[in-house]
């Protein structure tokens, strides 16, 4: 027999789930979409210890970055930890297209949530600097990037679109100090500096030690670059280091007699001709050539 004593009865229950920041973390980190944006519409953030969380956000792509937006208070570029003054925005434009294949639409998206591209890093580059100075294995996304923030893109918000139009000679001051057209002519990105010239870059705005764009692309003996320079307004005369090219080894090549002469014979090198290649010299004479300002010489 019982003891007659009423058996206690235990009601099921569901203990409520955890909502801390390290759970976000954890949703994140596994690829959870779903709870992320849950955990994020209860207002779960991220403290700026783990803002990193945010890059690998843009890792599992563009339903995470959405996920997290959930929390209006969430930085989608903030500064991430030990990085100087580096941001997301950043660290995801320098990412290669074999390690992010949705680079794009992932850059796309975070623009439209209203990241700036024009926030600095800590050397002072901006958008336009990073993806001016494309890697080999990024060229083709990142040149595309750059074209859909310059031109009348529709994923890319007005905003954005004349903001980078009225900031393309802007220079990285906290690095040397270059323009995004000097950076790409550095890189040998033809494509970007053509981009960049028929949407306002100028072909004289100086970088480092004052020098223009002329002055980079004929140290490095790119011709088509300097053809390009000189067709969008690149100036030679009366221009200091543009007036006195430089050779690939240094040297310089005082133009002055053959810009008062009109006369190719009468271009005086400081130094062997063959240190500027004889390839070069054909475009920048043939352009002196047909200039207007020797053409009014007497």
């Amino acid at each position: 027999m019982g003891s007659g004593c009423p058996q206690q009865q235990f009601l099921a229950f569901s203990e409520p789930a955890s909502t801390s920041e390290h759970d976000l973390v954890n949703a994140v980190l596994s690829g959870d979409v779903a709870h992320a944006e849950s955990l994020a519409k209860l207002g779960v953030g991220v403290a700026s210890p783990n803002t990193w969380i945010v890059v690998e956000a843009c890792l599992h792509g563009v339903d995470m970055i959405r996920a997290l937006t959930s929390n209006r208070h969430i930085d989608l570029n903030s500064i991430l930890p030990e990085q100087q003054g580096d941001r997301v925005l950043h660290s995801i434009l320098r990412m290669s297209s074999s390690r992010l294949p949705t680079k794009a639409e992932v850059v796309r998206l975070l623009l439209r949530e209203g990241v700036d591209p024009l926030q600095p890093d800590r050397r002072g580059n901006n958008a336009l600097h990073i993806l001016s100075a494309s890697a080999d294995d990024s060229s083709v996304q990142d040149y595309g990037l750059l074209q859909s923030i310059l031109c009348d893109d529709q994923d890319i918000p007005a905003r954005v679109h004349d903001a980078c139009l009225a900031a393309t000679d802007i220079r990285n001051m906290g690095g040397e100090g270059n323009t995004a057209l000097i950076i790409a002519i550095q890189c040998d990105n033809e494509d970007v500096v053509s981009l960049l010239l028929e949407h306002g870059a100028s072909p004289n705005a100086p970088g480092e030690f004052g020098r223009r764009p002329l002055f980079f692309a004929v140290a490095r003996n790119y011709v088509r670059i300097a053809a390009l320079l000189l067709n969008h307004g690149a100036t030679i005369d009366n221009d200091g280091d543009v007036e006195k090219l430089i050779g690939r080894d240094g040297s310089y090549f005082d133009t002055s007699a053959f810009t008062k002469n009109r006369r190719f014979q009468s271009f005086k090198p400081t130094a062997q001709l063959g240190e500027v290649p004889g390839d070069l010299l054909l475009v920048i004479v043939q352009f002196w050539a047909q200039s207007s300002v020797l053409t009014n010489m007497a």
